[in-house]
């Protein structure tokens, strides 16, 4: 399908659901419908308005030379390590100018790279089971993201 549907360019919606059997996020998803983020038991074949996930938005923003798969394969997630494989940083490491410029050259340091915003805490309600162990959400994301831009998807085997 037409990947960018006029006007959603900045749209992409972020849920993941977890693996019915297991209670486990590993799937990856390229694409989705507001029907469908309603009620995930909804086909996506039916065709409503098809819409980027944000981890595909954020892919084809960084590089418009990855080509998706089909809309219905299932494909996994591989992720690359357990919690915290991808580095935090604090935002008032970001936030405090003396910080900014000494541990990050002024942005230079984030130059060419995707940054991804998001909460790290128990206290954020944003913490999910994974086959490698309980992630935040925003690492699932990078997680999903890396796997997009290697192309090294993992299938299920059942």
């Amino acid at each position: 399908p037409e990947f960018f549907v006029e006007g959603t360019e900045i749209v992409g919606l972020v849920n993941f659901w977890p693996d019915p059997a297991l209670g486990q996020i590993k799937r990856l998803r390229f694409w989705t419908t507001i029907l469908y983020e309603e009620n995930p038991l909804y086909d996506l074949e039916f065709k409503d308005t098809l819409l980027p996930t944000w981890d595909a938005l954020v892919v084809q923003k960084y590089d418009p030379r990855v080509q998706f798969p089909a809309l219905a394969e299932e494909l996994l997630i591989n992720f690359a390590g357990r919690n915290k494989t991808y580095r935090y940083f604090s935002l008032c490491d970001i936030f405090i100018p003396d910080l900014w410029e000494r541990n990050f050259g002024n942005g230079e340091f984030f130059k060419g790279k995707i940054v991804l915003v998001g909460p790290v805490g128990n206290w954020t309600n944003d913490y999910h089971k994974t086959p490698l162990g309980p992630m935040f959400g925003v690492e699932i994301h990078a997680h999903a993201i890396a796997t997009m831009l290697r192309g090294n998807y993992l299938r299920d085997f059942s």
